[in-house]
């Protein structure tokens, strides 16, 4: 239960914990498919300091989100048995997002990103530029990353893959059609599994 603390600790000492160990997974599984752009940049920490802060506040929030659904979850059978299925039925809906143009633009944007040479402080701005684009590009291969599991280094492996494979393979999108397929059918096997 991700959004429960632990006894004796506070929910704000949860959270930091829980934030912690997110940007330095997010690092992980991010920093392959970041090089490219890093090695192009004149202030490489500025921007990865700023792409990996965006990703810091993702974090926050689907702790808090998690945390608040976890917590109702306790206090109604009905919400606990609709908080099981709602995963994956969400991971069909995101999966349906890797056949758009909006995910296509915004993996565009993620693959040409060119670092200003105008200073830390525009590189700061790129940093948090390009994060944007990535939370909105990756919000179906981050969904299955939830879904499976967010502290599973398996499940952290494949998400890392597939993201890179995205970003760094040329013509990508026959790989995020591919990706949408499996998150679709994965979506669909879990949502009848929880139904039945």
């Amino acid at each position: 239960m991700t959004g429960m603390p632990d006894p004796g600790q506070t929910w704000a000492g949860a959270a930091l914990v829980f934030v912690a160990i997110w940007v330095v997974m997010m690092v992980a599984m991010m920093l392959p498919s970041l090089l490219p752009v890093l090695r192009r940049s004149p202030h490489p920490a500025t921007l990865a300091a700023g792409y990996f802060f965006v990703w810091a506040v993702f974090g926050t929030f689907a702790y808090l989100v998690d945390s608040l659904l976890r917590r109702e979850s306790l206090h109604s059978a009905t919400f606990s048995y609709a908080l099981s299925i709602t995963p994956a039925a969400a991971l069909v809906c995101v999966g349906f997002v890797q056949f758009t143009g909006w995910k296509l633009r915004h993996l565009a944007s993620c693959r040409e990103c060119a670092p200003a040479t105008l200073g830390a402080r525009q590189a700061w701005r790129d940093g948090i530029r390009l994060g944007l684009h990535c939370c909105q590009c990756c919000v179906a291969l981050m969904t299955l990353l939830f879904v499976i599991g967010m502290m599973n280094v398996w499940a952290m492996a494949l998400v890392a893959i597939l993201i890179s494979l995205e970003r760094l393979l040329p013509r990508p999108e026959a790989i995020v059609r591919a990706n949408g397929v499996l998150i679709v059918a994965l979506g669909t096997i879990l949502t009848l599994h929880a139904l039945s």
